[in-house]
């Protein structure tokens, strides 16, 4: 008799878990191979999106669920969005998600500008976002998802990158940030985010300024003005570096809330105080403290150059 039961149960569950995934796939949609633009690599085991010709009607088929990026094409695997691939793709009239499949490991330069998806999945094995780039005085290449409308788009835990104005002007309403992630200059500014989660662990800030001694220009939450809910575990590790046309600038006792701005935060006095209780490190000062440390200790020689002791013990300079 309990033989029989367990057999039910079990049964039962599997069929649960088979509604669960054939619901999940029925909203889905997957864009064909004629609906996109790509290439691949010289020895055809890479494949790079470089643009899609989805029209209002693959939209409207599309309302209420997902437009899916196919994991390959012809058999071969997908391994990168390329620049511009989607901007300006979507359709604001239809409430449409843009699916992105495990194995893409690569976006590329404004993939996403002005999008009007109305979330993005992002893959797990991503590790860039890129930002903003001056190239010269007449060109300059605006950040993945600068204006992009999408309300939600997760951002993977294997991030470790958001580049200056990565997320300038989007909608984007909930940004969980990963440990370890480097984020720049205005990566979220002008944002419509609304709730921002830290970390347990470190997360570093690369400024450099928009304009000299004007650090409020180039914070990455600057004029987040929906801002209303900030996440901030009691391990959370915040070094930043700040620079000036390469020069590093420091600052004495910076806090947390040096480096986010609102109209939100300006009226919630709560929120400030837990801001302004959060420590925030000089990158520079840290790694000088570092060195010091090891000097009075005698690990390195104090006629030996910094780079000579890295070599010798086997240990990298790394970037941060």
């Amino acid at each position: 008799m309990h033989t029989l039961k367990k057999t039910f149960l079990t049964l039962a569950l599997a069929l649960a878990f088979v509604s669960a995934e054939a619901a999940q796939n029925t909203g889905r949609i997957m864009i064909p191979e004629s609906k996109l633009k790509f290439k691949a690599n010289e020895d055809y085991t890479e494949v790079t999106i470089t643009g899609c010709t989805l029209g209002q009607n693959d939209y409207r088929q599309a309302n209420g669920k997902w437009l899916e990026i196919p994991s390959k094409i012809q058999g071969v695997p997908v391994t990168k969005i390329g620049d511009e691939a989607f901007s300006f793709a979507g359709d604001s009239s239809y409430k449409v998600g843009l699916w992105i499949p495990d194995g893409i490991t690569e976006l590329g330069k404004t993939a996403f500008y002005y999008s009007q998806f109305i979330s993005i999945r992002l893959p797990e094995g991503l590790k860039e976002i890129p930002g903003a780039e001056r190239v010269n005085d007449h060109i300059y290449i605006d950040g993945c998802f600068c204006k992009c409308s999408a309300k939600s788009i997760n951002i993977p835990s294997t991030v470790e990158y958001i580049g200056a104005e990565a997320f300038y002007y989007c909608k984007l309403e909930e940004a969980v940030i990963p440990a370890g992630c480097k984020i720049c200059t205005c990566a979220f500014s002008d944002s419509g985010i609304k709730k921002l989660t830290f970390p347990k662990g470190r997360i570093y800030f690369d400024i450099k300024l928009k304009l000299i001694n004007d650090r409020s220009l180039s914070l990455p939450f600057k004029d987040c003005d929906s801002l209303e809910t900030i996440v901030i575990p009691k391990e959370l590790d915040v070094l930043y570096r700040i620079t000036n046309y390469g020069s590093p600038v420091i600052y004495d006792n910076l806090k947390l809330s040096d480096f986010i701005m609102g109209d939100k935060i300006n009226d919630n006095f709560a929120l400030q105080k837990s801001l302004k209780a959060v420590n925030v490190r000089d990158k520079y000062k840290v790694e000088q403290g570092r060195i010091r440390k090891e000097l009075g200790s005698g690990k390195i020689h104090r006629t030996e150059h910094l780079h000579s002791f890295l070599h010798r013990t086997k240990r990298p300079l790394r970037r941060i």
